[in-house]
């Protein structure tokens, strides 16, 4: 479709492997050994485990960047390796020519229509297809393009999993439909696809290290689907001033010596 393909959509396949690489990266020059997200963090086994559809937001910090892209990356190894319906929007590698690109909410959801209808291409018929199109070349705000991934993803009858990195998302871009909230978003469709009689649960996953994305988490229902993501701060051992350290025995054996010399010269 034409309103889908002009536009900054970011390649699913690319920024995986991107994320692969980077996961890679740190684990050997931290010694560090992968873990499995769903075991570590109780509220990712809880997520992919619902019956129903369901929010996790993975909400991290600067500090913890690398644990937060292991996170997306090793959620996205299991559930193609459980051959699981999965879309996705990863940070990308930026090519040096790309500088100047960005991605707006409304690219991070276009992205998701077109892997979603690559995903249900047996759903479509001609006649929601003409449809859809019509839909499509209207839109324009935040919401009026989330309600057409609403309208796609309405028509799967099975399960699909969704994970999104929110950092993608370049801040100096205003939303259209202000205040636009990813969480809210997709908790407000939950509640429109089950009124609908929709058979699809929608499983999301949202990460972010940025508190530009924690704005709208305070709320009840969004807060209890929050997995905080922390890292242990290492501080070295501070000195302390005492007979025991190595400066006090020094100074201890110089004031010995001291005396000892004195004593000798008189």
């Amino acid at each position: 479709m034409e309103a889908l393909s002009n536009t900054a959509i970011i390649d699913p396949i690319k920024s995986y492997q991107y994320s692969l690489f980077l996961q890679d990266r740190w684990a050997r020059q931290c010694a560090h050994k992968k873990v499995d997200p769903l075991i570590t963090f109780p509220g990712l086994k809880t997520w992919s485990s619902a019956t129903s559809s369901k929010l996790s937001v993975v909400k991290g910090s600067f500090r913890s960047r690398y644990q937060v892209n292991e996170i997306s990356t090793s959620v996205l190894g299991l559930l193609h390796s459980a051959d699981a319906s999965v879309i996705w929007v990863l940070k990308p590698m930026r090519a040096a020519e790309d500088s100047q690109s960005s991605t707006s909410s409304i690219d991070i959801i276009k992205s998701l229509i077109l892997q979603t209808l690559r995903t249900s291409s047996s759903y479509e018929t001609e006649k929601s297809m003409s449809l859809s199109c019509a839909q499509f070349q209207t839109a324009q705000t935040e919401d009026q393009w989330f309600a057409l991934l609403g309208s796609v993803l309405a028509r799967i009858d099975s399960e699909i999993f969704i994970v999104v990195d929110l950092d993608v998302v370049d801040p100096e871009l205003a939303q259209i439909s202000a205040p636009f909230s990813w969480p809210r978003a997709f908790l407000d469709l939950f509640g429109e696809l089950s009124t609908r009689g929709c058979k699809i649960r929608v499983k999301v996953l949202l990460l972010s290290r940025s508190h530009l994305a924690y704005q709208e988490i305070d709320q009840s229902d969004v807060h209890n689907a929050v997995v905080p993501i922390k890292v242990a701060k290492s501080r070295p051992p501070k000195r302390r001033a005492g007979l025991g350290s190595n400066r006090s025995r020094i100074v201890k054996r110089r004031y010995a010596r001291d005396r000892a010399r004195a004593g000798e010269r008189s």
